[in-house]
C-alpha cells in the first residue's frame, strides 16, 4: 500500500525512516496546505481512484483542515477524522450531511473520542 502524509504524521514517518527511497514503497510527504488535494489529483490522473482507501486526519489543526475534509468527502472520498469535532451540530444536520456524502460516493467518519491507531486501521480496512 502506498502512503502519503503531512504535518505531524509526516514528521513521525520521516523520523522512522519510512520516507527513504530504498524502501519498496517509500512514504511520500505532502504540503500541509495543499497535500490532500494534490494527492487526490494525482490519483485521479493515474486512473487509480478505486485504489484510494481514504484520507485520515489524525487531528485538525485549523478550520481549513475541516473544510478540506468536508470537501474531499463531497468529491467522493472516504474521510476519517481521528479526533472529536469541536462543534458538530444537530442530528438533522449530521444526517443531512451523511446523506449528501453518500449521494456523492463519499464518506465522513469521526469519533467522539481521540481514536487510537487500531481504530483508524480498522476504518481503513472496512472498505
Amino acid at each position: 500500500m502506498r502512503v502519503a502524509g503531512w504535518g505531524d504524521a509526516a514528521l513521525w514517518m520521516a523520523k522512522r525512516g519510512l520516507t527513504r527511497e530504498e524502501n519498496e514503497h517509500p512514504v511520500r510527504l505532502l504540503s500541509p496546505r495543499r497535500g490532500p488535494l494534490e494527492a487526490l489529483k494525482a490519483i485521479i490522473a493515474s486512473d487509480a481512484f478505486d485504489c484510494l482507501k481514504g484520507v485520515c486526519y489524525t487531528g485538525l489543526t485549523s478550520c481549513r483542515d475541516l473544510t478540506m475534509s468536508l470537501g474531499l468527502a463531497v468529491l467522493g472520498t472516504r474521510v476519517c477524522i481521528g479526533t472529536p469535532l469541536p462543534l458538530w451540530g444537530s442530528k438533522k444536520v449530521r444526517d443531512g450531511l451523511a446523506a449528501l456524502f453518500e449521494v456523492c460516493g463519499g464518506e465522513f467518519t469521526h469519533f467522539d473520542h481521540p481514536a487510537d491507531a487500531n481504530e483508524i486501521l480498522q476504518w481503513f480496512q472496512e472498505q
